[in-house]
C-alpha cells in the first residue's frame, strides 16, 4: 500500500494539490487497517486545504476520525479539523474524543465546552464527558481542575435518574482528589455522601472501603 503515497506525493510535486488529494481520497478505504484509512484520509484533507477546497477537506478529517479514533493521523485530523473556519457542534464533540482518547483532557476540554455552549445535549451525556474529563485530569494530577469537572458532573445530574450511577462516580472521584491534595477533611465529607446518598452503587462501595482506610490513617478504629 506505499505505492498511493508515491503516487500523491508525484502529483502534488506539479503544483496540483486537489488532483494529489483525489488519490489518497480514494485508496483510503480498501487499505488494509484503520488506522492507514485515517492517515490517506487526513492526507486528502491536508491537501484539500492546500487546494483551498475547505469543505472537502473538513469531510476528509471527519472521515479519519470516524475510521481510526485511536491512531496518530486522526489526532493531526481534529487538530486541523479545528482551526478551518467555525467547527460545528458535531465536529466538536469529535475533536473533544479525539484529544480525550490521546490523553489530552486540556485540549479536549476546549472542544467539548464549545459542544456544551451550542449543542445542548442530554443530561446523561454532559454527566459522562464532565465525568471523563474530570478524571483525565485527576490521571494526570491536575486536581483543581479535576474537582471543576466532577463538581460540574454532580451538578449537571444531580436530578437525573438515568445518571445516577455516573454522579455516584463522579463524586467519589472528587473525593479521591480532595485526598490526593490534603483536604482529607473535605474528602471524608465527599465520601461520605456517596455511600449516604448513592448505597447501591459501585461508587457507594468503593467509598465505603476508602473511608475505612482513612479512619484507620487516624486511628479512629
Amino acid at each position: 500500500d506505499w505505492a498511493w503515497r508515491a503516487r500523491v506525493n508525484a502529483v502534488a510535486a506539479l503544483g496540483d494539490t486537489a488532483a494529489a488529494a483525489r488519490p489518497a481520497a480514494e485508496i483510503a478505504p480498501p487499505l488494509p487497517d484503520s488506522a492507514r484509512q485515517a492517515e490517506a484520509w487526513t492526507r486528502a484533507g491536508m491537501l484539500f486545504l492546500r487546494a483551498h477546497r475547505n469543505e472537502d477537506a473538513k469531510e476528509a478529517f471527519r472521515k479519519s476520525i470516524a475510521t481510526s479514533i485511536g491512531s496518530g493521523a486522526a489526532v493531526d485530523a481534529a487538530r486541523e479539523l479545528a482551526t478551518v473556519g467555525t467547527p460545528t457542534v458535531a465536529d466538536q464533540l469529535k475533536i473533544g474524543r479525539v484529544f480525550l482518547r490521546h490523553s489530552n483532557p486540556v485540549r479536549a476540554a476546549t472542544a467539548f465546552d464549545a459542544y456544551f455552549a451550542r449543542g445542548k445535549p442530554p443530561v446523561a451525556e454532559r454527566v459522562a464527558i464532565q465525568l471523563e474529563l474530570g478524571t483525565a485530569l485527576f490521571n494526570i494530577r491536575q486536581y483543581p481542575g479535576a474537582e471543576r469537572r466532577l463538581r460540574a458532573a454532580v451538578t449537571a445530574g444531580a436530578n437525573a435518574t438515568r445518571a445516577r450511577a455516573s454522579v455516584a462516580q463522579a463524586l467519589y472521584m472528587l473525593g479521591r482528589s480532595q485526598y490526593r491534595r490534603g483536604a482529607t477533611t473535605t474528602a471524608r465529607t465527599t465520601f461520605t455522601r456517596v455511600v449516604r446518598d448513592y448505597p447501591t452503587t459501585n461508587a457507594a462501595a468503593r467509598a465505603h472501603f476508602t473511608l475505612g482506610d482513612i479512619d484507620h490513617d487516624a486511628n479512629r478504629l
